[in-house]
Protein backbone atom coordinates (compact mmCIF):
# COMPACT_ATOMS: atom_id res chain seq x y z
CA UNK A 1 0.00 0.00 0.00
CA UNK A 2 1.03 3.68 -1.04
CA UNK A 3 0.25 6.97 0.27
CA UNK A 4 0.26 10.15 -1.24
CA UNK A 5 0.24 13.25 1.36
CA UNK A 6 -1.39 16.53 0.74
CA UNK A 7 0.66 19.39 1.38
CA UNK A 8 -0.98 22.34 3.37
CA UNK A 9 -1.86 25.26 1.81
CA UNK A 10 -1.90 28.60 3.07
CA UNK A 11 -1.22 29.34 6.28
CA UNK A 12 -1.03 26.02 7.33
CA UNK A 13 -4.68 24.43 6.28
CA UNK A 14 -5.33 21.11 5.25
CA UNK A 15 -6.82 21.68 1.71
CA UNK A 16 -9.60 19.40 0.39
CA UNK A 17 -8.59 16.44 -1.82
CA UNK A 18 -11.29 17.31 -4.29
CA UNK A 19 -10.29 20.65 -5.00
CA UNK A 20 -6.29 20.38 -4.77
CA UNK A 21 -6.55 16.98 -7.16
CA UNK A 22 -7.44 18.68 -10.60
CA UNK A 23 -5.37 16.72 -13.54
CA UNK A 24 -3.30 13.63 -12.82
CA UNK A 25 -0.46 15.95 -13.70
CA UNK A 26 -1.19 17.81 -10.61
CA UNK A 27 -1.16 15.08 -8.74
CA UNK A 28 2.07 13.44 -9.91
CA UNK A 29 4.09 16.53 -9.62
CA UNK A 30 2.71 18.17 -6.50
CA UNK A 31 2.70 14.47 -4.21
CA UNK A 32 4.96 12.01 -3.69
CA UNK A 33 3.96 8.58 -3.07
CA UNK A 34 5.33 6.46 -0.40
CA UNK A 35 5.20 3.39 0.85
CA UNK A 36 2.57 3.18 3.70
CA UNK A 37 4.78 1.37 6.57
CA UNK A 38 7.38 4.16 5.93
CA UNK A 39 4.87 7.20 5.60
CA UNK A 40 3.25 5.93 9.23
CA UNK A 41 6.48 5.71 11.29
CA UNK A 42 7.45 8.85 9.71
CA UNK A 43 4.50 10.45 11.33
CA UNK A 44 4.12 8.32 14.24
CA UNK A 45 7.68 8.75 15.84
CA UNK A 46 8.93 11.30 17.72
CA UNK A 47 12.19 11.88 18.74
CA UNK A 48 11.66 13.51 21.84
CA UNK A 49 8.91 11.45 23.13
CA UNK A 50 9.43 9.58 26.37
CA UNK A 51 10.50 5.74 25.91
CA UNK A 52 7.22 4.06 26.27
CA UNK A 53 5.34 5.92 23.76
CA UNK A 54 8.70 4.72 21.63
CA UNK A 55 8.08 1.39 22.33
CA UNK A 56 4.65 1.91 21.50
CA UNK A 57 4.57 3.17 17.74
CA UNK A 58 7.65 0.62 16.98
CA UNK A 59 5.17 -2.38 18.20
CA UNK A 60 2.63 -0.74 15.61
CA UNK A 61 4.72 0.00 12.76
CA UNK A 62 6.47 -3.69 13.58
CA UNK A 63 3.17 -5.23 13.30
CA UNK A 64 2.23 -3.62 10.23
CA UNK A 65 5.50 -4.78 8.29
CA UNK A 66 4.50 -8.36 9.91
CA UNK A 67 1.96 -8.60 7.34
CA UNK A 68 4.01 -8.44 4.47
CA UNK A 69 4.98 -11.75 3.14
CA UNK A 70 7.25 -10.65 0.98
CA UNK A 71 10.59 -10.70 2.09
CA UNK A 72 12.41 -8.77 -0.76
CA UNK A 73 9.93 -5.86 -0.02
CA UNK A 74 10.90 -6.16 3.87
CA UNK A 75 14.23 -5.94 3.06
CA UNK A 76 13.81 -2.91 1.31
CA UNK A 77 11.89 -1.22 3.96
CA UNK A 78 14.12 -2.02 6.83
CA UNK A 79 17.00 0.38 5.01
CA UNK A 80 14.30 2.95 5.75
CA UNK A 81 13.38 2.22 9.00
CA UNK A 82 16.50 2.04 10.17
CA UNK A 83 16.62 6.19 10.05
CA UNK A 84 14.08 6.19 12.22
CA UNK A 85 15.39 3.64 15.03
CA UNK A 86 18.89 1.55 15.65
CA UNK A 87 19.50 -0.84 13.10
CA UNK A 88 17.89 -3.61 10.46
CA UNK A 89 18.29 -6.66 12.62
CA UNK A 90 16.56 -4.95 15.68
CA UNK A 91 13.45 -4.36 13.07
CA UNK A 92 13.41 -7.68 11.28
CA UNK A 93 13.60 -9.18 14.88
CA UNK A 94 10.85 -6.87 16.64
CA UNK A 95 8.82 -8.20 13.02
CA UNK A 96 9.70 -11.95 13.06
CA UNK A 97 8.24 -11.79 17.06
CA UNK A 98 5.20 -10.13 16.25
CA UNK A 99 4.55 -12.23 13.57
CA UNK A 100 5.54 -15.56 15.23
CA UNK A 101 3.56 -14.20 18.74
CA UNK A 102 0.28 -14.08 15.88
CA UNK A 103 0.65 -17.32 14.63
CA UNK A 104 1.08 -18.55 18.03
CA UNK A 105 -1.79 -17.49 18.96
CA UNK A 106 -3.89 -18.53 16.33
CA UNK A 107 -2.61 -21.77 16.63
CA UNK A 108 -3.11 -22.08 20.90
CA UNK A 109 -6.57 -23.71 20.11
CA UNK A 110 -4.42 -26.41 18.44
CA UNK A 111 -2.64 -26.99 21.81
CA UNK A 112 -5.52 -28.67 23.16
CA UNK A 113 -5.44 -31.09 20.20
CA UNK A 114 -1.99 -31.77 20.12
CA UNK A 115 -2.80 -34.13 23.47
CA UNK A 116 -4.75 -36.15 21.83
CA UNK A 117 -2.08 -36.96 19.59
CA UNK A 118 0.55 -37.63 22.47
CA UNK A 119 2.54 -34.62 22.90
CA UNK A 120 2.23 -31.00 23.37
CA UNK A 121 4.05 -27.81 22.61
CA UNK A 122 5.98 -25.80 25.19
CA UNK A 123 8.92 -22.84 25.04
CA UNK A 124 9.42 -23.60 21.38
CA UNK A 125 9.59 -27.23 21.73
CA UNK A 126 7.73 -30.86 21.28
CA UNK A 127 7.33 -32.86 24.53
CA UNK A 128 5.88 -36.36 24.35
CA UNK A 129 4.32 -38.08 27.39
CA UNK A 130 5.54 -40.79 29.44
CA UNK A 131 5.76 -42.93 32.39
CA UNK A 132 8.52 -41.49 33.59
CA UNK A 133 7.27 -37.52 32.67
CA UNK A 134 7.69 -35.45 30.11
CA UNK A 135 10.22 -36.08 27.61
CA UNK A 136 11.60 -33.46 24.83
CA UNK A 137 10.93 -34.47 21.27
CA UNK A 138 12.78 -31.55 19.21
CA UNK A 139 13.87 -28.07 19.92
CA UNK A 140 11.50 -26.82 17.01
CA UNK A 141 8.21 -26.75 15.95
CA UNK A 142 6.70 -27.13 12.64
CA UNK A 143 3.65 -25.21 10.89
CA UNK A 144 2.90 -27.51 7.96
CA UNK A 145 2.39 -24.86 4.68
CA UNK A 146 1.45 -27.69 1.44
CA UNK A 147 1.74 -31.30 1.01
CA UNK A 148 2.71 -31.33 -3.38
CA UNK A 149 0.77 -33.74 -4.99
CA UNK A 150 2.94 -35.61 -7.46
CA UNK A 151 3.09 -39.00 -8.85
CA UNK A 152 6.88 -39.46 -9.00
CA UNK A 153 8.45 -37.55 -6.52
CA UNK A 154 5.68 -36.20 -3.83
CA UNK A 155 6.58 -34.10 -0.43
CA UNK A 156 5.73 -31.57 1.73
CA UNK A 157 6.53 -28.45 2.78
CA UNK A 158 7.15 -27.20 6.34
CA UNK A 159 7.76 -23.77 8.58
CA UNK A 160 10.31 -24.63 10.59
CA UNK A 161 11.52 -22.86 13.70
CA UNK A 162 13.98 -23.33 16.65
CA UNK A 163 13.05 -22.54 20.31
CA UNK A 164 16.22 -19.40 19.49
CA UNK A 165 13.43 -18.23 16.84
CA UNK A 166 15.76 -19.07 13.97
CA UNK A 167 13.46 -20.32 11.16
CA UNK A 168 13.80 -21.83 7.92
CA UNK A 169 11.20 -23.35 5.04
CA UNK A 170 11.87 -26.98 5.04
CA UNK A 171 10.59 -29.14 1.86
CA UNK A 172 10.67 -32.42 2.79
CA UNK A 173 10.45 -36.02 0.56
CA UNK A 174 8.45 -39.20 1.71
CA UNK A 175 11.65 -40.67 2.60
CA UNK A 176 12.88 -37.99 4.79
CA UNK A 177 10.09 -37.91 6.54
CA UNK A 178 8.99 -41.94 7.70
CA UNK A 179 12.50 -42.49 8.47
CA UNK A 180 13.89 -40.75 11.94
CA UNK A 181 17.52 -40.95 10.68
CA UNK A 182 17.21 -39.59 6.99
CA UNK A 183 14.59 -36.57 9.09
CA UNK A 184 17.80 -36.22 11.60
CA UNK A 185 20.54 -35.67 8.99
CA UNK A 186 18.27 -33.05 6.74
CA UNK A 187 17.06 -31.21 9.66
CA UNK A 188 21.51 -31.21 10.84
CA UNK A 189 21.88 -29.87 7.72
CA UNK A 190 19.68 -27.32 7.64
CA UNK A 191 20.97 -25.45 10.91
CA UNK A 192 19.87 -26.02 14.43
CA UNK A 193 17.23 -28.14 14.80
CA UNK A 194 17.41 -31.60 16.76
CA UNK A 195 15.08 -34.38 16.86
CA UNK A 196 15.45 -36.65 20.03
CA UNK A 197 12.26 -38.40 19.50
CA UNK A 198 11.97 -42.14 18.17
CA UNK A 199 9.93 -43.87 15.54
CA UNK A 200 6.75 -43.42 17.15
CA UNK A 201 7.24 -39.77 18.20
CA UNK A 202 7.81 -39.14 15.05
CA UNK A 203 4.48 -40.89 13.73
CA UNK A 204 2.37 -39.56 16.27
CA UNK A 205 3.65 -35.45 15.31
CA UNK A 206 3.40 -36.49 11.02
CA UNK A 207 -0.52 -37.49 12.00
CA UNK A 208 -0.88 -34.19 13.35
CA UNK A 209 0.76 -32.39 11.03
CA UNK A 210 -0.58 -34.21 8.15
CA UNK A 211 -4.52 -33.70 9.25
CA UNK A 212 -3.14 -30.02 9.08
CA UNK A 213 -1.68 -29.71 5.96
CA UNK A 214 -3.63 -28.42 2.51
CA UNK A 215 -2.76 -30.13 -0.60
CA UNK A 216 -1.15 -28.33 -3.96
CA UNK A 217 -0.82 -30.15 -7.51
CA UNK A 218 2.63 -29.78 -9.00
CA UNK A 219 2.74 -28.06 -12.30
CA UNK A 220 5.09 -29.89 -14.24
CA UNK A 221 5.07 -27.91 -17.03
CA UNK A 222 4.91 -24.20 -18.26
CA UNK A 223 2.77 -22.36 -20.36
CA UNK A 224 -1.15 -24.62 -21.51
CA UNK A 225 -2.39 -26.96 -19.11
CA UNK A 226 -4.93 -29.99 -19.32
CA UNK A 227 -6.94 -28.39 -16.74
CA UNK A 228 -7.79 -24.99 -18.75
CA UNK A 229 -5.19 -22.86 -17.63
CA UNK A 230 -1.67 -20.92 -18.69
CA UNK A 231 1.17 -21.62 -16.14
CA UNK A 232 3.60 -19.44 -15.62
CA UNK A 233 7.02 -19.36 -13.45
CA UNK A 234 5.45 -17.03 -11.18
CA UNK A 235 1.71 -17.90 -11.08
CA UNK A 236 -1.25 -18.83 -13.57
CA UNK A 237 -3.36 -17.10 -15.87
CA UNK A 238 -7.19 -18.91 -15.52
CA UNK A 239 -10.33 -17.13 -16.89
CA UNK A 240 -9.06 -14.35 -17.71
CA UNK A 241 -7.37 -13.45 -13.99
CA UNK A 242 -4.04 -13.84 -13.64
CA UNK A 243 -3.22 -15.57 -9.92
CA UNK A 244 0.02 -14.79 -8.81
CA UNK A 245 1.99 -17.92 -6.70
CA UNK A 246 2.76 -16.98 -3.11
CA UNK A 247 6.42 -17.48 -1.43
CA UNK A 248 5.78 -21.21 -1.37
CA UNK A 249 5.12 -21.16 -4.86
CA UNK A 250 1.21 -21.98 -4.25
CA UNK A 251 -1.22 -20.10 -6.45
CA UNK A 252 -5.16 -20.53 -4.52
CA UNK A 253 -7.53 -20.70 -7.43
CA UNK A 254 -11.50 -21.99 -7.20
CA UNK A 255 -10.71 -25.24 -8.64
CA UNK A 256 -7.93 -25.50 -6.02
CA UNK A 257 -4.49 -25.39 -5.15
CA UNK A 258 -1.34 -25.48 -7.71
CA UNK A 259 2.33 -25.51 -7.16
CA UNK A 260 4.78 -23.53 -9.30
CA UNK A 261 8.36 -24.80 -8.27
CA UNK A 262 10.33 -22.19 -9.81
CA UNK A 263 8.21 -19.48 -7.64
CA UNK A 264 9.03 -21.25 -4.34
CA UNK A 265 11.90 -19.39 -2.38
CA UNK A 266 13.33 -22.97 -0.50
CA UNK A 267 13.90 -24.07 -4.07
CA UNK A 268 15.17 -20.89 -5.67
CA UNK A 269 17.70 -21.34 -3.06
CA UNK A 270 18.27 -24.98 -3.75
CA UNK A 271 18.18 -25.16 -7.33
CA UNK A 272 20.06 -24.18 -10.48
CA UNK A 273 17.33 -24.88 -13.03
CA UNK A 274 16.28 -21.30 -13.39
CA UNK A 275 14.22 -22.00 -16.38
CA UNK A 276 10.48 -21.06 -14.50
CA UNK A 277 12.54 -18.00 -13.22
CA UNK A 278 12.16 -16.44 -16.53
CA UNK A 279 9.29 -17.73 -18.22
CA UNK A 280 7.19 -15.16 -15.77
CA UNK A 281 4.43 -13.09 -16.51
CA UNK A 282 5.44 -9.49 -15.78
CA UNK A 283 2.86 -6.26 -16.08
CA UNK A 284 5.59 -3.44 -16.40
CA UNK A 285 4.18 -1.92 -19.21
CA UNK A 286 0.32 -2.21 -21.32
CA UNK A 287 1.65 -1.41 -24.80
CA UNK A 288 -1.13 -2.24 -27.10
CA UNK A 289 -0.77 -5.11 -29.16
CA UNK A 290 -1.29 -2.94 -33.04
CA UNK A 291 1.59 -0.50 -31.71
CA UNK A 292 3.68 -2.97 -31.11
CA UNK A 293 3.30 -5.42 -34.46
CA UNK A 294 3.52 -2.12 -36.42
CA UNK A 295 6.96 -1.92 -34.48
CA UNK A 296 7.99 -5.03 -35.01
CA UNK A 297 6.86 -5.22 -38.94
CA UNK A 298 8.72 -1.95 -39.09
CA UNK A 299 12.10 -3.60 -37.85
CA UNK A 300 12.05 -6.80 -39.35
CA UNK A 301 9.69 -6.69 -42.43
CA UNK A 302 7.63 -9.87 -44.06
CA UNK A 303 10.10 -12.18 -41.95
CA UNK A 304 8.45 -10.19 -38.98
CA UNK A 305 4.88 -11.10 -40.48
CA UNK A 306 5.73 -14.65 -40.68
CA UNK A 307 7.24 -14.90 -37.35
CA UNK A 308 4.25 -13.32 -35.27
CA UNK A 309 2.28 -15.62 -37.47
CA UNK A 310 4.28 -18.27 -35.95
CA UNK A 311 4.15 -17.02 -32.93
CA UNK A 312 -0.01 -16.84 -32.78
CA UNK A 313 0.10 -20.89 -33.98
CA UNK A 314 2.35 -21.68 -31.30
CA UNK A 315 -0.16 -20.65 -29.00
CA UNK A 316 -2.64 -23.03 -30.50
CA UNK A 317 -0.31 -26.00 -30.94
CA UNK A 318 -2.35 -28.65 -29.16
CA UNK A 319 -5.68 -27.83 -31.27
CA UNK A 320 -3.44 -27.54 -34.39
CA UNK A 321 -1.78 -31.31 -33.43
CA UNK A 322 -5.66 -32.77 -32.44
CA UNK A 323 -6.30 -32.59 -36.22
CA UNK A 324 -2.96 -32.48 -38.15
CA UNK A 325 -0.34 -34.60 -35.94
CA UNK A 326 2.35 -32.39 -36.53
CA UNK A 327 3.38 -29.13 -36.11
CA UNK A 328 6.53 -26.94 -38.21
CA UNK A 329 9.54 -25.46 -37.09
CA UNK A 330 10.93 -22.32 -37.55
CA UNK A 331 13.89 -22.11 -39.46
CA UNK A 332 15.92 -18.95 -39.66
CA UNK A 333 18.42 -18.54 -42.17
CA UNK A 334 21.03 -15.95 -43.02
CA UNK A 335 24.56 -14.80 -42.78
CA UNK A 336 26.22 -13.18 -39.37
CA UNK A 337 24.60 -9.73 -38.32
CA UNK A 338 21.27 -10.14 -40.77
CA UNK A 339 18.62 -10.13 -37.66
CA UNK A 340 17.95 -13.48 -37.89
CA UNK A 341 19.16 -14.54 -34.52
CA UNK A 342 17.35 -11.51 -33.52
CA UNK A 343 13.96 -12.12 -34.45
CA UNK A 344 14.38 -15.39 -32.59
CA UNK A 345 14.60 -13.38 -29.38
CA UNK A 346 12.15 -11.26 -30.47
CA UNK A 347 9.44 -14.08 -30.64
CA UNK A 348 10.97 -15.33 -27.50
CA UNK A 349 10.07 -11.78 -26.12
CA UNK A 350 6.46 -13.04 -25.77
CA UNK A 351 7.44 -15.38 -23.05
CA UNK A 352 11.04 -14.72 -21.80
CA UNK A 353 13.10 -11.10 -21.49
CA UNK A 354 16.25 -11.78 -22.54
CA UNK A 355 16.36 -14.71 -23.64
CA UNK A 356 19.68 -16.77 -24.50
CA UNK A 357 19.30 -19.17 -27.26
CA UNK A 358 21.08 -22.49 -27.05
CA UNK A 359 23.85 -23.47 -29.19
CA UNK A 360 23.36 -26.57 -31.46
CA UNK A 361 26.90 -27.41 -31.95
CA UNK A 362 27.89 -27.05 -28.17
CA UNK A 363 24.33 -28.79 -26.64
CA UNK A 364 23.25 -32.20 -26.68
CA UNK A 365 19.59 -33.79 -27.43
CA UNK A 366 19.70 -34.69 -23.67
CA UNK A 367 19.73 -31.20 -22.73
CA UNK A 368 17.42 -29.97 -25.34
CA UNK A 369 15.34 -32.28 -25.06
CA UNK A 370 14.43 -30.88 -21.25
CA UNK A 371 14.07 -27.29 -23.02
CA UNK A 372 11.61 -28.36 -24.94
CA UNK A 373 9.92 -30.45 -22.63
CA UNK A 374 9.55 -27.89 -20.23
CA UNK A 375 7.04 -25.54 -21.90
CA UNK A 376 3.16 -26.19 -23.88
CA UNK A 377 1.84 -24.02 -26.99
CA UNK A 378 5.09 -21.83 -26.48
CA UNK A 379 8.11 -21.08 -27.92
CA UNK A 380 12.01 -22.35 -27.44
CA UNK A 381 14.87 -21.22 -30.15
CA UNK A 382 18.09 -22.95 -30.51
CA UNK A 383 21.16 -21.16 -32.19
CA UNK A 384 23.96 -21.71 -34.57
CA UNK A 385 22.36 -24.55 -36.73
CA UNK A 386 24.78 -26.53 -39.06
CA UNK A 387 24.95 -29.18 -41.62
CA UNK A 388 27.26 -30.80 -39.91
CA UNK A 389 25.74 -31.36 -36.66
CA UNK A 390 25.90 -34.82 -35.11
CA UNK A 391 22.81 -37.12 -37.22
CA UNK A 392 21.78 -37.80 -33.55
CA UNK A 393 20.98 -34.24 -33.19
CA UNK A 394 19.48 -34.04 -37.06
CA UNK A 395 17.52 -36.66 -35.94
CA UNK A 396 16.39 -35.17 -32.48
CA UNK A 397 15.34 -31.92 -34.77
CA UNK A 398 13.15 -34.03 -37.28
CA UNK A 399 11.29 -35.50 -34.52
CA UNK A 400 10.35 -32.27 -33.00
CA UNK A 401 8.44 -31.86 -35.87
CA UNK A 402 6.14 -35.04 -34.95
CA UNK A 403 5.78 -34.15 -31.06
CA UNK A 404 8.90 -36.50 -30.37
CA UNK A 405 11.47 -35.75 -27.89
CA UNK A 406 14.06 -38.41 -26.78
CA UNK A 407 13.24 -41.92 -25.57
CA UNK A 408 14.71 -42.99 -22.61
CA UNK A 409 14.61 -45.58 -19.85
CA UNK A 410 12.73 -45.31 -16.68
CA UNK A 411 10.91 -47.07 -14.08
CA UNK A 412 12.12 -48.55 -11.34
CA UNK A 413 14.31 -51.57 -12.87
CA UNK A 414 14.82 -49.02 -15.70
CA UNK A 415 12.88 -51.76 -18.40
CA UNK A 416 10.41 -48.86 -18.94
CA UNK A 417 10.92 -47.27 -21.89
CA UNK A 418 9.81 -43.23 -21.76
CA UNK A 419 9.17 -40.76 -24.61
CA UNK A 420 9.22 -37.11 -24.06
CA UNK A 421 6.17 -35.47 -25.68
CA UNK A 422 6.88 -32.38 -27.29
CA UNK A 423 4.15 -29.50 -27.22
CA UNK A 424 6.34 -26.15 -28.07
CA UNK A 425 7.07 -24.19 -31.27
CA UNK A 426 10.82 -24.77 -31.88
CA UNK A 427 13.02 -21.99 -33.61
CA UNK A 428 16.13 -22.44 -35.10
CA UNK A 429 18.75 -20.13 -36.63
CA UNK A 430 21.81 -20.26 -38.58
CA UNK A 431 23.96 -19.66 -41.31
CA UNK A 432 23.80 -22.52 -43.20
CA UNK A 433 20.42 -24.13 -45.06
CA UNK A 434 19.77 -27.28 -43.29
CA UNK A 435 19.79 -29.60 -46.35
CA UNK A 436 22.06 -32.59 -44.29
CA UNK A 437 19.07 -34.15 -44.33
CA UNK A 438 16.24 -33.11 -46.84
CA UNK A 439 13.30 -34.48 -44.44
CA UNK A 440 14.40 -31.61 -42.03
CA UNK A 441 13.72 -29.19 -44.66
CA UNK A 442 10.37 -30.13 -45.24
CA UNK A 443 9.83 -29.64 -41.88
CA UNK A 444 10.52 -26.20 -41.50
CA UNK A 445 8.90 -22.85 -42.51
CA UNK A 446 11.80 -21.25 -44.09
CA UNK A 447 12.71 -17.23 -43.74
CA UNK A 448 15.49 -16.27 -45.33
CA UNK A 449 17.82 -12.80 -44.01
CA UNK A 450 20.46 -11.25 -46.50
CA UNK A 451 21.23 -7.49 -45.34
CA UNK A 452 23.31 -7.66 -42.79
CA UNK A 453 23.90 -4.00 -43.16
CA UNK A 454 21.75 -1.23 -42.07
CA UNK A 455 21.10 2.45 -41.74
CA UNK A 456 20.98 4.27 -38.42
CA UNK A 457 17.16 4.74 -38.56
CA UNK A 458 17.18 1.10 -38.69
CA UNK A 459 19.63 0.53 -36.14
CA UNK A 460 17.48 3.10 -33.89
CA UNK A 461 14.14 1.52 -34.56
CA UNK A 462 15.81 -1.64 -33.78
CA UNK A 463 17.08 -0.18 -30.20
CA UNK A 464 13.70 1.13 -29.79
CA UNK A 465 11.83 -2.22 -30.23
CA UNK A 466 14.43 -4.03 -28.37
CA UNK A 467 13.74 -1.56 -25.03
CA UNK A 468 9.97 -2.42 -25.50
CA UNK A 469 10.79 -6.14 -25.27
CA UNK A 470 13.22 -5.83 -22.21
CA UNK A 471 10.05 -4.98 -20.15
CA UNK A 472 7.86 -8.03 -20.62
CA UNK A 473 5.47 -8.49 -23.53
CA UNK A 474 3.66 -11.58 -21.78
CA UNK A 475 0.27 -9.81 -21.48
CA UNK A 476 0.24 -9.48 -25.49
CA UNK A 477 0.72 -13.35 -24.93
CA UNK A 478 -2.50 -13.43 -22.81
CA UNK A 479 -4.21 -10.89 -24.73
CA UNK A 480 -4.48 -13.81 -27.89
CA UNK A 481 -4.84 -16.62 -25.82
CA UNK A 482 -8.70 -15.31 -24.34
CA UNK A 483 -9.52 -16.40 -28.37
CA UNK A 484 -8.51 -20.11 -27.15
CA UNK A 485 -12.25 -21.28 -27.85
CA UNK A 486 -13.02 -19.04 -31.22
CA UNK A 487 -9.86 -20.84 -32.70
CA UNK A 488 -10.74 -24.52 -31.30
CA UNK A 489 -13.89 -24.27 -33.35
CA UNK A 490 -12.90 -22.36 -36.66
CA UNK A 491 -9.23 -23.84 -37.33
CA UNK A 492 -10.39 -27.01 -39.30
CA UNK A 493 -12.54 -25.24 -41.13
CA UNK A 494 -9.73 -22.59 -41.71
CA UNK A 495 -7.05 -24.93 -41.90
CA UNK A 496 -9.40 -26.68 -45.17
CA UNK A 497 -9.75 -23.56 -46.73
CA UNK A 498 -6.56 -22.50 -46.86
CA UNK A 499 -5.31 -25.52 -48.55
CA UNK A 500 -7.95 -25.15 -51.14
CA UNK A 501 -7.20 -21.70 -51.76
CA UNK A 502 -2.93 -22.16 -51.63
CA UNK A 503 -4.32 -25.75 -54.32
CA UNK A 504 -6.19 -23.16 -56.35
CA UNK A 505 -3.58 -20.39 -56.54
CA UNK A 506 -0.68 -22.81 -57.77
CA UNK A 507 -3.31 -24.34 -60.58
CA UNK A 508 -2.50 -27.90 -59.06
CA UNK A 509 1.00 -27.34 -59.62
CA UNK A 510 2.65 -30.27 -57.67
CA UNK A 511 3.99 -28.75 -54.22
CA UNK A 512 5.96 -30.74 -51.14
CA UNK A 513 2.85 -31.61 -48.86
CA UNK A 514 4.96 -31.35 -46.06
CA UNK A 515 6.00 -27.61 -46.92
CA UNK A 516 1.90 -27.13 -47.98
CA UNK A 517 1.07 -28.40 -44.70
CA UNK A 518 3.39 -26.26 -42.71
CA UNK A 519 2.60 -23.00 -44.06
CA UNK A 520 -1.10 -23.60 -43.97
CA UNK A 521 -1.57 -24.15 -40.46
CA UNK A 522 0.37 -20.42 -40.05
CA UNK A 523 -2.64 -19.19 -42.22
CA UNK A 524 -5.26 -20.89 -40.75
CA UNK A 525 -4.45 -19.63 -37.44
CA UNK A 526 -3.94 -16.07 -38.42
CA UNK A 527 -7.77 -16.20 -40.26
CA UNK A 528 -9.38 -17.21 -36.65
CA UNK A 529 -7.80 -14.36 -35.12
CA UNK A 530 -7.97 -11.63 -37.51
CA UNK A 531 -11.33 -10.51 -37.00
CA UNK A 532 -10.57 -10.34 -32.93
CA UNK A 533 -7.01 -8.34 -33.18
CA UNK A 534 -5.56 -5.85 -35.13
CA UNK A 535 -2.60 -6.62 -36.90
CA UNK A 536 -0.68 -4.08 -39.09
CA UNK A 537 -1.23 -6.37 -42.23
CA UNK A 538 -4.39 -8.16 -43.38
CA UNK A 539 -5.16 -12.06 -43.91
CA UNK A 540 -4.68 -11.40 -48.05
CA UNK A 541 -1.38 -9.47 -47.24
CA UNK A 542 -0.24 -12.22 -45.65
CA UNK A 543 -1.16 -15.15 -47.97
CA UNK A 544 0.10 -13.38 -50.72
CA UNK A 545 3.76 -13.75 -48.74
CA UNK A 546 3.19 -16.67 -47.82
CA UNK A 547 2.44 -18.38 -50.88
CA UNK A 548 5.85 -16.64 -52.87
CA UNK A 549 7.85 -17.86 -49.97
CA UNK A 550 6.49 -21.80 -49.64
CA UNK A 551 6.88 -22.00 -53.44
CA UNK A 552 10.37 -20.60 -53.28
CA UNK A 553 10.81 -23.12 -50.56
CA UNK A 554 9.43 -26.25 -52.58
CA UNK A 555 11.96 -25.04 -55.29
CA UNK A 556 15.11 -25.03 -53.23
CA UNK A 557 13.51 -28.17 -51.60
CA UNK A 558 14.19 -29.62 -55.40
CA UNK A 559 17.49 -28.41 -55.27
CA UNK A 560 18.38 -30.16 -51.88
CA UNK A 561 16.78 -33.00 -53.13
Amino acid sequence: VTVREIPNGEGNTKQDPGDFFTSKQRLREHTKEEDFIVWSASKLYDKEAVSSRKAEVIRHISELASYINDEMRIDMLLPELTKIYKGKEFWRNAINDIKWNRINKQQKKDEIDLRKYGFFEERGCYFGRSDKGDVQWSNFTMRPLFHIKDKDSPRRIFLIRNCMKHEEMLDLSMEELTSVNKFQQRLAGVGNFIWEGNGAALIRLLKYLFEHTETATQVHTLGWHQSGFYAWGNGIWKDDNFYKADDYGVCHTADGNWYIPSAAKVKKEETRDNRGEKFVHLALQNIKLSDYTARFVEVYGDNGKIGLCYWLASLFRDIITAHTRSFPILDLFGPKGSGKTELGAALMAFFVVDNKAPNLKNSTPIALNDDVAYVCDALVHFDEYKNDLHPRMIEFLKGLYDGVGRTKMGGSSFEDRKMTAVKTGVIFSGQEIPTADIALFHRCVFLSFQTSEFTKEQRQRFAKLRAIQEMGLTHLTLQVLELRKRVQGSFLAKYSEVAEEINKRTNGAPLETRIVENWSKLLAIFSCVEERLKFPFTYDEIFDISLKLMVKQNSMSGEGN
